[in-house]
């Protein structure tokens, strides 16, 4: 996530990472997609839409999920610099069941790229 930080103190950001890491950890395979969790915060009436992106730290037009809210990037990138998530590259089927991908070329290996690519992933919560 490469140099950025979030906002210190945001009472819906902490809400967003306690809703996340509950989802994970009530799941048995422990792991998740953004389509998955902007479902869960829809049903919680949170509002995950916006501008910000999560990308990689290496290789910064490598992005993972975009159009979010920033308390929803600061929840996602907070749990995964507290260890408490991960990212697992993963097919583009799961997005596509679930009805929504990302409209940029697929990341086909890891190197810098003129313009943005999506790395689908799914979110796995560390033990």
């Amino acid at each position: 996530m490469g140099g950025y930080s979030p906002r210190k103190d945001s009472k819906m950001k902490n809400k967003i990472k306690e809703l996340i890491y509950n989802l994970l950890k009530d799941r048995n395979d422990l792991i998740t997609d953004f389509i998955n969790i902007e479902e869960m915060l829809d049903k919680n009436n949170i509002d995950f839409e916006g501008d910000s992106i999560i990308r990689t730290s290496n290789y910064g037009d490598i992005y993972f999920w975009v159009g979010m809210s920033q308390d929803f990037a600061d929840a996602i990138i907070e749990l995964k610099e507290e260890e408490k998530i991960d990212f697992e590259a993963c097919g583009l089927g799961i997005y596509l069941l679930g009805g929504k991908v990302l409209k940029f070329p697929i990341v086909e290996k890891k190197q810098i790229y003129d313009k943005p690519h999506w790395l689908p992933v799914i979110i796995k919560l560390i033990r």
